[in-house]
């Protein structure tokens, strides 16, 4: 469960991906990643956005995408994922 939770983080970190793409390139189902975000959603923001490109497969619809929190500075920053 750990190596797809670090592999699905790995995913919307680098850019904003549809979760038909998360799940394939996670060797797993859209309901599994849509769990495992739950695990990752104390740590990082999970966001869900409508109408953009996923940038794995270039279909528009629902990308997911991750906010974290900068503990140093308090703030939101959002984590580079172009």
């Amino acid at each position: 469960m750990a190596d797809t939770i670090a592999l699905i983080t790995d995913l919307i970190l680098e850019r904003p991906t549809c979760l038909p793409c998360i799940a394939t390139r996670a060797g797993t189902s859209e309901i599994r990643v849509e769990t495992l975000l739950g695990h990752v959603a104390p740590v990082v923001r999970v966001v869900r956005e409508f109408g953009r490109r996923c940038r794995a497969c270039g279909r528009s619809g629902i990308v997911v995408s991750v906010i974290r929190v900068d503990g140093d500075l308090g703030s939101w920053v959002q984590t580079v994922v172009a």
